[in-house]
């Protein structure tokens, strides 16, 4: 689960044109496991801040996405 949650986060991002760099510098989560297709997945914290940054509900993110 923790993993489709980063994929969906990562296509978020993309999607809506959201800079890696300035969540990286802001937020100190590697770009990489912000990109799409990454093998790495973000920790629980790192969801809920980027989810807060995101300003984006939790429980938004689909339990069964992909």
């Amino acid at each position: 689960m923790q993993n489709q949650a980063t994929r969906w986060v990562a296509e978020y991002i993309e999607k809506n044109h959201i800079s890696i760099e300035e969540i990286e510098q802001k937020l100190h989560i590697s770009g990489e496991k912000l990109t799409i297709g990454t093998e790495q997945t973000l920790s629980g914290e790192e969801l809920l801040e980027l989810c807060v940054y995101l300003r984006i509900r939790p429980e938004e993110i689909p339990m069964d996405w992909k």
